[in-house]
């Protein structure tokens, strides 16, 4: 099974504010979980005390323990 790494811009206001760095078995998931966090303003979840986030990298590797480096 393959784990991916990804980074998001986070933004308030228009402005950016900060990355968030994660890894992940399933990125569509993923994704879905943090822009849900952000529609709701879900603020128990990082992402979501933010009102927009982009999703600006990933990179596909072969094992959780490769995406733990990475990341």
């Amino acid at each position: 099974m393959a784990f991916y790494v990804y980074i998001l811009k986070c933004y308030i206001e228009g402005e950016f504010r900060c990355y968030y760095v994660g890894q992940t078995e399933d990125i569509t998931e993923r994704m879905k979980y943090h822009y849900n966090a952000v529609k709701n303003h879900d603020t128990d979840k990082y992402t979501g005390r933010f009102d927009f986030v982009k999703l600006i990298w990933k990179r596909k590797v072969p094992t959780r323990a490769d995406a733990l480096r990475l990341e």
